[in-house]
């Protein structure tokens, strides 16, 4: 239902990755690519791994939102499984 949407989603979450938004701000948007990157199979992903993957990264360790750390290793532990 999410997959049409994607691409606007991952423009409307990137500037919640910079280094002047607050900690929990990208606490959130770190969980919410997670659960992106979880919701369709590694071989068919809705989510260009390639070009987000550096971004998730870069917002890891969760500082302040400890909640959103699972979908986030979640989605990291998936990708790495699948290979």
């Amino acid at each position: 239902a999410v997959a049409p949407y994607v691409s606007q989603l991952l423009q409307a979450l990137h500037p919640l990755f910079g280094p002047k938004e607050a900690a929990g701000t990208r606490d959130n948007a770190a969980g919410c690519v997670g659960r992106l990157l979880l919701a369709a199979p590694p071989a068919q992903p809705l989510v260009p791994v390639d070009a987000v993957l550096p971004v998730l990264l870069g917002a890891l360790p969760p500082s302040e939102d400890l909640g959103e750390a699972a979908p986030a290793y979640r989605a990291l532990a998936h990708l790495l499984l699948a290979g």
